[in-house]
């Protein structure tokens, strides 16, 4: 790493830099850029970087940066985000930095110690960071106070840069810590309108193809303003500008050209030659040297005492000061400055700016000499770096998780099993502690290898060995690194004989069966749970036997074995109470109430969800607080209660927000708020909230839940591109049933706005398919009603189209889904499953030829009832396309057609506004001005009308021709004459209006008329009209009839 700038000047990247400067302009506007600079070592990445910095800073910018080191044994976490907040600390008055760190200085104070006091100097409460990071521990391992930490971080971000773009700075990203590269990896898919500007630096040389960093940075530059930068070597004349700023006076073409010659165009081998020249031993004219023997060269001219402290500072690995080097060299410290000045003076070490101590003017220098340690020095090295920071611990990396891990590292290089096995196990607790799970995973993982290097004496027991197993598994499950955990837990388990010890035993199945259920091992999973119920004792009543019940009511629960996971949860339930696990009583109940819902019995389910919110709420932690709104909310909506599960969604958002895991759980909230307010008609609100839930989306990662709200809101409004690009994205196989069944509905609404009938009906057969054994009364209604609406737009396409082949396969596929219905009836709990099966009866009629007025009205009052207004609306428009067929234009259908209308329009449901403007042309009814809406939302806050009477036309269905279809009309058995005549009945008109517009006598426009119902085997207009737009033949051809 160069610590200050290879020239006064950088030269030779203009293109870079200017790229750079438009990266600003793009963040300005609320676009975030990410820049990737690659290269070989001392190409002059840093260099770049840090006149980027530069020239950030001179224009106001808040900066954070901060470097990597090449430390063996997973590094020190979070090495680059302390040094950036630390540079922030230092260049921030107290009030600025307070401002900026905000709600996550108690979390960074974990990582970074010295922000504890921040609040202190700014006049706030300072908080202990040592108390706080064992706090952050205290309940063992967590990926939710890892979300937490992350989504705080982007708050940083946010307040980095209020006033103007900000600057993020990683350097050296090739030896990047496991939880710096998680943390960055959230960032990175999560920044969205941050007016940030990131630059990460990485040498290439040193990785090799199929390299995990080189695959994460190709993932990182895929991101939205992600960039690679690749620099390349200095032309000719770049290294003369070099050399005339390091050496202050014009440089000869001679001078020029052999210097380029030699380094090759190699800013750091420039400067290194320039630096030989400059102490007056320069290799000359002759053979150029690499520049790995420059460097060796410019070391082996120090004094011995100088050299033996520099190979300790290239062993440290980092920044080191005279008091850690007095104890490693035993000497004194006023000892190692003098020496140390002979190191500078040669161009070996530096002291950096702001720094107190002391490293290598390049990372490349560093790697040189410490590869030029034969083992045996290195090794003695390490030890005395051990010893001295066991001694004067206060002497290591300032914060908690790094000094550890510096220790266990130094004493496992030196060889020294026993220590390095204490301080490992030490190293790992430090990690988990701040949530680097990656870091105390690969401590533990030491541990576990140095245990048969431990001297018998010192052996650790079986129960400690099980411990370390047990640890490692839950941090390895916490890194992602499911298999793993899946082997150490299985080897903990070799360890505890399940007769003497069935607790420990069945807690270790338990585990096994949930990291089973994630790595899709379903039934062995759910074996694992059942002996771990087995194992553990009935009595006396404990928190581990209802933990292990709960989690094999979870597993049961998310099969959709409801009965089942019923009779578990209540046992969990009685088995927590006694125990006074008020923690796992919530989880249980949570549990519990949906699988009353989902049985049937509503009332009782939300009276144990409510339970459980208030019990979560006494006990914690946050995130289950949050799971029990969310549940809570879910299933009020599930009930048809809008306007109590709208409360509970929204307070569950707002809990998120407060624990900082809004990321984490935002989403689904959002995506459960936005359901609940389109069923309430107000799509104004629920487009917004859809929004803010996107906002919160790892990039490319959106829940399945909140793609099919967003979906689902789209193709209402006619967007059915949009939403069926978005339902397309989702993997559907991963998702769990429940959600997928809603998947299935909305993939089925969109195919039917988009004229695909055999498209919804493909999707409600894939999501039945994935309900088949399950306990369901809630989610298969909705699903079999518009299977039913599709097979009647076949049935009724097929009649239109003289197809009676196609009209009987309709009616025979009906017959599965029409059992199904009435089995559904028998057990349908709540509002919306009997008005989704009375809508299915309606459409049953259809499928036979039909019009059942009495069906589609009795769908009107069951979802008038609940409330829900586009389905109340559709619904009004099927009871008074029945009540025409029934009785032609006499029917009385003229109030019901503009209240579906105004809805449609008022939430800008353009294809169902249409179909109503087409029916009741038909019908005769007209849709005044004064009917039609202006601003407003149907129950809720205003929202402008975007439909208009501007709608495309309804879709044609498939396998029958577009608009004027007169091939399809004379298939119908209909002349020229009567394909014109029906176009304009099509079209509303009179008979006397026809034989105005045709020329004809008012008695030819009737025969006309008759004989087309006849040929059509309908009974009057209406149907006539219908038939004439399922061909392809509507009302808007009228105005071209005749002409």
């Amino acid at each position: 790493m160069v610590v200050h700038a290879m020239a006064p000047v950088i030269v030779g990247r203009d293109v870079e830099l200017r790229r750079i400067a438009d990266s600003f302009v793009q963040a300005a506007e609320g676009r975030p850029q990410l820049l990737i600079v690659l290269g070989e070592a001392g190409i002059g990445k840093t260099w770049l970087s840090r006149e980027a910095i530069a020239r950030a800073r001179a224009a106001g910018s808040h900066v954070l940066a901060g470097s990597c080191l090449d430390i063996a044994g997973g590094g020190l976490p979070y090495l680059p985000v302390a040094e950036a907040l630390r540079g922030l600390a230092r260049a921030a008055s107290p009030e600025e930095l307070e401002r900026i760190l905000g709600p996550a200085r108690d979390d960074l104070a974990a990582i970074v110690p010295e922000l504890a006091a921040v609040a202190a100097k700014a006049g706030g409460t300072s908080t202990d960071a040592t108390a706080m990071a064992e706090a952050r521990g205290a309940s063992g391992p967590s990926d939710i106070s890892q979300a937490r930490l992350f989504e705080r971080f982007i708050g940083v971000l946010n307040r980095l840069c209020a006033d103007k773009p900000g600057m993020a700075v990683v350097d050296d990203v090739q030896w990047i810590d496991r939880a710096s590269r998680d943390l960055l990896t959230f960032l990175v898919r999560n920044v969205t309108t941050e007016r940030l500007v990131a630059i990460l630096t990485c040498r290439m040389d040193d990785l090799p193809r199929g390299h995990p960093v080189l695959a994460w940075l190709a993932e990182l530059s895929r991101a939205p303003g992600g960039e690679r930068i690749e620099l390349g070597r200095l032309d000719a004349a770049s290294v003369g500008q070099m050399r005339e700023a390091i050496t202050g006076r014009p440089s000869r073409a001679d001078e020029t050209a052999l210097l380029w010659r030699r380094s090759e165009g190699n800013p750091l081998f420039v400067a290194e030659l320039l630096q030989e020249e400059r102490l007056g031993t320069s290799a000359g004219i002759g053979r150029p040297a690499s520049l790995v023997e420059i460097l060796v060269a410019r070391v082996a001219q120090l004094t011995p005492e100088a050299g033996h402290l520099v190979e300790a500072i290239s062993v440290a690995g980092r920044q080191v000061d005279e008091r850690l080097l007095a104890l490693v060299a035993g000497t004194d410290e006023d000892g190692v400055a003098r020496t140390l000045r002979h190191a500078i003076a040669n161009g070996v070490l530096v002291v950096p700016a702001g720094g107190n101590g002391y490293q290598f003017r390049h990372e490349l220098l560093r790697e040189v000499v410490e590869q030029e340690l034969l083992p045996g020095e290195a090794r003695a090295i390490h030890e005395r770096f051990a010893e001295a920071l066991a001694e004067r611990p206060e002497l290591g990396d300032p914060s908690p998780a790094g000094a550890a891990a510096e220790l266990a590292h130094h004493w496992a290089r030196a060889g020294r099993a026993t220590e390095a096995y204490h301080a490992s196990i030490v190293a790992a607790s430090a990690a988990e502690a701040v949530d680097a799970f990656g870091e105390a995973l690969d401590h533990l993982e030491r541990a576990i290898d140095l245990e048969v290097h431990l001297p018998e004496s010192v052996q650790p027991s079986t129960a400690e060995r099980l411990d370390v197993r047990r640890r490692a598994a839950d941090v390895a499950d916490l890194a992602g690194t499911f298999d793993r955990s899946i082997e150490l837990t299985r080897e903990a388990l070799g360890m505890v004989d399940p007769t003497a010890d069935p607790t420990t035993a069945g807690i270790l199945h338990s585990r096994l069966g949930y990291l089973m259920w994630v790595a899709g091992q379903g039934p062995s999973a759910m074996a694992e749970h059942e002996m771990a119920v087995a194992l553990v004792p009935e009595a006396p009543p404990s928190a581990e036997r209802a933990r292990v019940l709960a989690s094999y009511g979870g597993a049961l629960m998310g099969a959709g074995r409801y009965a089942e996971s019923r009779s578990i949860c209540e046992e969990a339930i009685a088995c927590a109470s006694a125990a006074g696990a008020e923690s796992e009583e919530s989880r249980a109940r949570n549990m519990l109430g949906s699988d009353l819902v989902a049985l049937g019995e509503v009332d009782a389910g939300l009276a144990e969800l409510r339970q459980a919110r208030e019990i979560a709420g006494r006990s914690g932690p946050p995130e289950l607080v949050i799971v029990a709104y969310h549940n809570l909310a879910l299933n009020l909506a599930q009930d048809d209660r809008f306007d109590e599960a709208l409360v509970e969604a929204r307070a569950g958002r707002e809990a998120a927000r407060r624990a900082g895991l809004e990321r984490r759980f935002g989403q689904d909230l959002a995506a459960l708020a936005a359901d609940i307010l389109v069923r309430r008609g107000r799509w104004a609100e629920a487009d917004d909230v859809t929004r803010e839930g996107l906002g919160l989306a790892q990039r490319r990662m959106v829940t399945a839940y909140l793609e099919a709200v967003r979906g689902r809101l789209q193709a209402l409004r006619g967007d059915v591109e949009e939403a069926s690009r978005r339902l397309d994205s989702l993997d559907r196989a991963s998702i769990d049933p429940d959600v997928a069944a809603f998947v299935g509905q909305v993939r089925a609404e969109t195919a039917l706005a988009a004229g695909r009938p055999e498209d919804a009906l493909a999707a409600v057969d894939e999501a039945l398919g994935r309900l088949a054994g399950l306990d369901d009364s809630l989610w298969s209604s909705p699903l079999v009603a518009l299977g039913l609406r599709a097979l009647a737009d076949l049935a009724e396409a097929g009649r239109a189209a003289r197809d009676a082949a196609g009209v009987e396969r309709a009616s025979d596929r009906a017959r599965p889904l029409v059992e199904r219905a009435v089995a559904l009836a028998r057990v349908a709990s709540t509002g919306s499953a009997r008005a989704w099966l009375a809508s299915a009866r309606a459409d049953g009629a259809r499928i036979e030829g039909r019009a059942d007025v009495a069906a589609a009205r009795e769908a009107v009052d069951a979802w008038a009832a609940i409330g829900d207004a586009y389905a109340l609306a559709v619904a009004q428009f099927r009871a008074a396309e029945a009540a025409l067929r029934a009785s032609g234009i006499r029917a009385d259908v003229a109030a019901e057609l503009r209240a579906a209308y105004r809805t449609a329009a008022l939430v800008g449901a353009r294809p169902l506004q249409h179909e109503i403007e087409g029916l009741a042309g038909r019908a005769r009814v007209s849709l005044d001005a004064e009917e039609a809406p202006g601003p407003g939302e149907v129950g809720g806050a205003g929202e402008a009308d975007e439909a208009g009477r501007t709608a495309p036309g309804v879709p044609a269905v498939e396998g029958v021709p577009g608009r004027a279809g007169d091939a399809a009309a004379r298939r119908l058995g209909l002349s020229t004459r009567e394909i014109e005549v029906l176009a304009l009945v099509a079209g509303g008109l009179s008979n006397g209006e026809i034989a105005e517009r045709l020329f004809i006598t008012r008695k030819t426009a009737a025969v006309h008329v008759t004989h087309i119902l006849d040929k059509l085997g309908v009974s009057n207009r209406v149907e006539a009209a219908m038939i004439a737009a399922r061909v392809g033949l509507t009302g808007d051809d009228a105005a071209q009839a005749g002409t």
